[in-house]
């Protein structure tokens, strides 16, 4: 999934590049980097609360 968010900012990338005026690509690229961030913070919180209940199993 983030791979597609990723595709989707170098391509809202290229097109600002080539008309910095395309205003539907800014509009675009924002809104794609908000989404991969978001994807992003959910899968670190995931990772953080997997290693809590690991960790959590080793101490009983």
């Amino acid at each position: 999934m983030i791979q597609k968010y990723q595709q989707g900012v170098d391509a809202c990338i290229k097109a600002i590049q080539i008309d910095a005026s395309f205003q539907l690509a800014k509009n675009n690229l924002a809104w794609a980097v908000s989404e991969r961030d978001k994807v992003v913070a959910v899968i670190l919180e995931q990772e953080k609360s997997c290693a809590r209940q690991a960790h959590g199993k080793f101490l009983f």
